[in-house]
């Protein structure tokens, strides 16, 4: 049941109506939070259909009601989620439309029912634009206002204008967050690619790409299995390079490389679990942090595959050959976890993003001379009750001074 059918029902059959409207259970977690602030959204129009003050709602209605229907169907969309979740249409079509028919009930509500919603929407814009945002500095300047007497409906455009464009900053936000995860993603599965070909290279053609080192005359040493030099060289006198070659070609074995980029992927998986210790958790439904991990762990095998190379090649110094197959493995563990110093960077980065992009949850906290009231009615009031609300107004201001981030603090009148 869409909708549209929803917000036609009688109150009665409203529990049934937003079962119905958030359907089954779905495949991620952002979807179920989509759909319950659809339906709870839905619940709001149908009070404020009743409520506003305004002469023509029609198209307000018609506006949330076309939104909230376009986000459930996108909040439950299953089909080619791979391509639509990589390019982010599914995801933004349903948070876009969820703001939108946000925005559309701002401009719908009540003056009073407005009002008493100050202070929330006042933390959405601080967590969304810079302090130095003319918007935002004027919609705390309507904060203060809000304390003192009742707002006007030219004040409500300029609230709803300040709340539309923090939503549309962290959209913007979350685009971010989604166009780098896809360059995580894209560069993660390409160095996957590089280390199984790597990998099918080692097992067919060992040779070619040996793991091999010669710590003593006589000896040479593999991952997997280490054989003698043939031959009696004197004392001082190198052995031949056939000799060499013929006693690696012995040691060598097909699962060299492949035990080395193991092992080395162990070692990334360890500095990856490590570096969760500085991260938070994320409210976004890119999954930005599991693409992270997946890059470092493919980056660790092919920084132990070619970082022994290096060594091989006497290219690193101060390190020479290694003297047995556990010093190889031992040394794959290492460069394995090394990759940390390349993925370093793209971790600060993401960390930047993610802080961009996290909802509103609680802005700094402002000084009790500008908290706006929170004693404010959520309904519209009319007659007597209206006019006892207005001679009431500055005694409710000087006790919302009281109230600072949830908790009671000593009033003015104790000092």
């Amino acid at each position: 049941m869409g909708v549209n059918d929803v917000s036609r029902q009688p109150a009665g059959d409203l529990k049934a109506n937003h079962i119905n409207l958030m359907g089954d259970l779905t495949s991620s977690a952002w979807r179920e939070d989509a759909l319950a602030r659809a339906a709870e959204m839905s619940t709001l129009l149908l009070w404020l259909e009743k409520e506003s003050e305004l002469e023509n709602t029609g198209p307000l209605v018609m506006a949330v009601q076309a939104h909230l229907k376009a986000a459930e169907e996108s909040a439950h969309e299953d089909r080619k989620w791979v391509t639509r979740t990589m390019s982010g249409a599914v995801i933004e079509r349903t948070l876009a439309n969820l703001h939108a028919a946000y925005i559309n009930l701002l401009r719908l509500a009540p003056l009073d029912y407005l009002q008493s919603n100050v202070p929330n929407l006042l933390v959405q814009a601080r967590e969304q634009l810079r302090s130095d945002d003319p918007r935002l500095k004027q919609l705390e300047i309507l904060a203060k206002e809000a304390n003192r007497r009742k707002l006007e409906h030219p004040e409500r455009n300029a609230i709803v204008a300040v709340i539309q464009g923090a939503g549309e900053q962290w959209r913007r936000a979350q685009m971010r967050v989604r166009s780098f995860r896809n360059v995580i993603v894209f560069t993660a599965v390409m160095i996957m690619l590089l280390a199984v070909i790597v990998g099918i290279i080692g097992f067919f053609h060992y040779n070619a790409i040996p793991l091999c080192f010669q710590p003593q005359q006589q000896l040479v040493v593999c991952p997997t299995a280490q054989a003698a030099v043939a031959g009696n060289q004197p004392a001082g006198q190198q052995p031949s390079p056939a000799a060499v070659d013929a006693a690696v070609r012995q040691a060598t074995s097909p699962w060299d490389v492949a035990l080395v980029e193991f092992v080395g992927l162990l070692g990334a998986t360890v500095a990856a679990t490590v570096a969760l210790r500085r991260s938070r958790g994320t409210t976004d439904p890119y999954s930005l942090p599991a693409a992270l991990a997946m890059l470092k762990v493919f980056t660790g095998a092919l920084t132990a595959f070619l970082g022994l190379e290096l060594v091989r090649a006497e290219f690193i110094p101060g390190l020479s050959a290694l003297d047995s197959s556990a010093q190889i493995i031992a040394w794959a563990v290492v460069l394995g976890y090394a990759q940390q110093l390349f993925t370093r960077a793209i971790d600060q980065q993401a960390q930047n993003l993610l802080s961009e992009a996290q909802e509103p949850t609680a802005p700094p906290p402002p000084a009790p001379e500008e908290m706006p009231s929170q004693l404010q009615p959520t309904a519209p009031l009319s007659g007597s009750a209206n006019s006892a609300f207005e001679s009431g107004q500055g005694e409710m201001a000087s006790e919302s001074g009281r109230l600072i981030g949830g908790q009671r603090e000593p009033s003015a009148r104790s000092h």
